[in-house]
């Protein structure tokens, strides 16, 4: 019998939403109905409201400034998986825009094989593109002048310089590219300054300012006690190792896993415990107090009741000013307190 980690049964009770893009049926001539002559007031109150729409629109204040999020998540034509994810720091004055832009593209092993560009079960690139750009009611130009990539020997460096033109509409910016790509950028909401998540009051230790960076860099601890159905006692932990390099994260984490049995033994061993180490290799990225981290790598400790197969996680995080970062994965999510 093989060892059923916490993880798993939490996933079992998890529901994944799936979202997609519904295909737009045939568009098929409207049923008329023999009655008297078109209701004048609605036709009017129609074209009131869509002449009212348009000036309130207009009306809006366009400002580009701020921070925008995009994500795609999809398989390439081996059936890898690929993550890419985008956040745009932008600045309006006047009708100038300037700017960068952090890109990281992830890419997971589905069929435990590592790739060849480095041994591994995963790779991320990172990416950081300057902008310059113009805002004209709702129309917006933007333009790459600049591209900082890091050092990957799964990325050969070459990437050209795009311009995109898009429209602007409160918190929403589509942007086009000319192949005819589009992506659309969700601008992010910032939390007021002494508001706790909640939005009741102040968090326990909260700097005043709002944007404050902390840091990540440390060891960091996460544990996990419980039964599962059939009564058997699992215990769980993990010690993170992370430092961060600029915007980029690295490191490892040991996850130490213990299960007993209440009654009986395990077929596995013939015992009435098991006990085995997995170490995770992560790579990850920073957008302010927002982390990304994937594991691209793990190494197994070898036991009777250990089949050395694992899923690599990705995670998506936030860190707190009392000393916890929170992480979210497909399975649910986990609270990291930082090591005295």
């Amino acid at each position: 019998m093989a060892p059923v980690t916490v993880r798993l049964f939490l996933a079992c009770c998890a529901v994944t939403a799936v979202f997609g893009c519904a295909t737009p049926g045939p568009v098929t001539a409207p049923k008329v109905a023999i009655a008297s002559a078109p209701s004048a007031p609605k036709r009017l109150d129609a074209e009131a409201q869509a002449v009212a729409d348009a000036a309130a629109e207009s009306a809006r204040p366009t400002d580009a400034s701020g921070t925008w999020d995009w994500l795609y998540r999809g398989a390439t034509q081996q059936g890898d998986v690929r993550i890419e994810q985008e956040e745009w720091h932008l600045q309006q004055e006047g009708s100038t825009l300037s700017g960068f832009f952090y890109r990281q593209v992830l890419m997971l092993s589905s069929d435990q094989r590592p790739f060849t560009c480095n041994g591994m079960l995963g790779f991320a690139i990172n990416t950081r593109v300057s902008l310059v750009g113009e805002l004209s009611g709702g129309r917006v130009s933007l333009r790459e002048v600049g591209i900082d990539t890091d050092k990957n020997p799964c990325d050969d460096g070459r990437r050209e310089l795009y311009s995109y033109e898009g429209q602007l509409r409160g918190d929403s910016l589509v942007l086009k590219l000319p192949v005819g790509q589009e992506q659309h950028l969700v601008r992010r909401v910032p939390r007021v300054a002494g508001q706790s998540m909640m939005g009741i009051g102040p968090e326990r230790g909260e700097s005043t300012r709002a944007d404050a960076v902390l840091p990540l860099a440390g060891v960091w601890e996460w544990q996990f006690r419980g039964a599962d159905p059939d009564g058997d006692l699992h215990v769980e932990r993990e010690e993170w190792h992370l430092s961060e390099t600029g915007n980029e994260i690295s490191g490892y984490y040991v996850r130490l896993l213990e299960r007993r049995r209440s009654s009986g033994v395990f077929p596995c061993n013939n015992n009435g415990v098991i006990q085995g180490s997995t170490r995770y290799v992560v790579r990850g990225h920073r957008f302010g107090n927002k982390v990304s981290l994937a594991e691209v790598d793990y190494q197994t400790t070898p036991g009777a009741c250990e089949n050395g197969a694992r899923r690599l996680e990705q995670y998506q995080g936030t860190l707190h000013p009392e000393g916890t970062l929170v992480l979210s994965w497909t399975g649910g999510s986990q609270t990291l307190r930082r090591k005295p």
